[in-house]
């Protein structure tokens, strides 16, 4: 159960990842940018004033919980909106983007998963990777892919033995890269 997971927000964040980055139009359910389902928990206290529960669980299942917007996770929320922001400013997560396959290497292949979105011949690519371990990971790319990620800005390269034919990224949750192809020989990147 992801309540007894020790990186439960971690992994919801991942979730919601996938949920916006492959095709399809995701959703939000309310709360859940601030945590507010406590990790799968049912947000409802067990009879009137229980005492263990916090002020913004009610008694009635079928109410909807009461917001403490002054209690928001704010690093969990920020990564909710920079997603959303992310989702709607990039036309290559559009209805009309197609998924595409991404020829990539990982040491641990079950906890990330790497795929390509393309909006068109003249349109961006993106290589997105996923993370839903607790801990960063390593993921080979082809050179032909820039490593600064569009979801941070940041370089997430890491050195490692040099190779004309890969580079070598750390992701921590979730990685979106520019790439000016998705099959076929290396090209430089385009800007």
């Amino acid at each position: 159960m992801l309540a007894q997971r020790p990186a439960a927000e971690k992994i919801q964040r991942a979730a919601m990842a996938a949920a916006v980055m492959l095709p399809g139009i995701p959703m939000v359910y309310y709360g859940q940018e601030r945590l507010i389902t406590k990790h799968g928990q049912r947000r409802e206290a067990a009879y009137p004033d229980d005492p263990t529960q916090s002020d913004d669980i009610e008694s009635d299942p079928y109410k909807r919980a009461f917001i403490n917007w002054s209690t928001l996770p704010t690093e969990h929320f920020a990564f909710y909106q920079r997603l959303i922001a992310l989702y709607h400013d990039s036309p290559v997560f559009g209805v009309k983007s197609k998924l595409t396959r991404v020829a990539h290497r990982s040491e641990t292949p079950t906890d990330v998963l790497v795929f390509a979105r393309n909006a068109g011949m003249n349109e961006p690519k993106r290589v997105i990777i996923i993370n839903f371990a607790e801990e960063s990971r390593h993921v080979d790319l082809r050179t032909v892919v820039d490593t600064t990620d569009q979801f941070t800005g940041n370089d997430i390269s890491v050195d490692t033995t040099p190779s004309e034919d890969i580079v070598t990224v750390n992701v921590e949750t979730v990685a979106v890269l520019k790439t000016p192809s998705l099959l076929g020989q290396n090209v430089p990147p385009q800007s």
